[in-house]
């Protein structure tokens, strides 16, 4: 049997307050796999994100990595996880957008130069090679979730975790960043609002409801199910939605 590249087991957390966050939840990631993982705001969803790439503690489960017990050894998981943040603005800090996106590469001895080359391509590769001289500070949202994207890519992590990666993009950003990810062979793990992008992207979805995993299964199975996605506060993908209301 095939052991998961990553794996949570009854993951439980809550916020400082004792507000109830994660309630027991589990999921596997098979190497190369894409996972959706979809919910109403308040699910849960950005939590179990930072957890599983050890941005945040859990505080009872196990993580395991490759069937290794990984439980509080963010190390661990962020040397394998590479995580892109749903507010690009807690990522990004250097002074322009191509040191930004090269600065993963050169904390790891990468020289400056081969390192910043690397950042412009993939920056290139994300319809984006404009950016690169620019200061973060001076860009728009949109702008701002695509540097912090190719700041994660370009050291091509072995996991990748991805909170809203196309909130905030026009329609040709959003393009460009859903055809790089379906090119690349990383595993991923992607928490979204945009359900058309996780219908024609990924494996599997993961609904998330109240802190728990409330179903999982084929994107075009769980996401079409009109009944299922009301349930837990979502509608239906657009394309879908507009034909219902036909």
């Amino acid at each position: 049997m095939t052991v998961p590249i990553l794996e949570a087991k009854s993951i439980v957390y809550s916020y400082p307050d004792g507000t109830p966050a994660l309630n027991g939840v589990s999921l596997s990631l098979g190497a190369g796999e894409k996972i959706a993982l979809v919910g109403a705001n308040g699910s849960g969803k950005t939590t179990l994100l930072l957890i599983l790439s050890g941005a945040l503690a859990p505080r009872g489960g196990e993580i395991l990595l490759r069937g290794e017990d990984v439980s509080g050894r963010a190390s661990a998981l962020n040397k394998a996880a590479g995580l892109v943040f749903q507010d690009p603005d807690d990522q990004l800090f250097m002074p322009t957008v191509a040191e930004d996106a090269a600065f993963g590469l050169v904390s790891k001895g990468v020289p400056a130069r081969e390192a910043r080359d690397a950042a412009v391509s993939c920056l290139e590769s994300l319809g984006a090679r404009r950016l690169a001289a620019r200061p973060p500070h001076r860009m728009s949202g949109g702008e701002k979730r695509i540097a912090a994207l190719a700041g994660i890519l370009v050291t091509e992590p072995e996991i990748l975790i991805l909170d809203e990666p196309t909130s905030g993009l026009d329609p040709a950003a959003r393009r460009n960043i859903v055809k790089t990810l379906e090119n690349m062979d990383s595993t991923m793990l992607i928490g979204t609002h945009d359900l058309d992008m996780a219908l024609g992207l990924c494996d599997r979805v993961l609904v998330m409801h109240g802190g728990a995993i409330t179903a999982k299964g084929a994107p075009k199975e769980i996401l079409t199910d009109g009944a299922l996605m009301r349930k837990n506060g979502l509608d239906l993908p657009l394309r879908y939605s507009e034909s219902e209301n036909l």
